[in-house]
Order: C-alpha cells, then structure tokens, then sequence
C-alpha cells in the first residue's frame, strides 16, 4: 500500500494535502 492520509487540523495547507492525496487515490483505483 502507499502512503495513508489523514486529517490533522483543518487549515487550508493540510485541505490541500488531503484533496491531493485523495485525487491520487482515487487516480490509483483505476
């Protein structure tokens, strides 16, 4: 498996990095 994500306090920096992480998620899933 790849690097998990997670949520870690709502800032916008850490929005950005879960809304990334989960496009490539999604992305691998194909």
């Amino acid at each position: 498996m790849k690097r998990s994500c997670y949520f870690v306090n709502p800032s916008i920096k850490e929005r950005v990095i879960v809304i990334i992480c989960i496009s490539n998620y999604l992305v691998n899933q194909n």
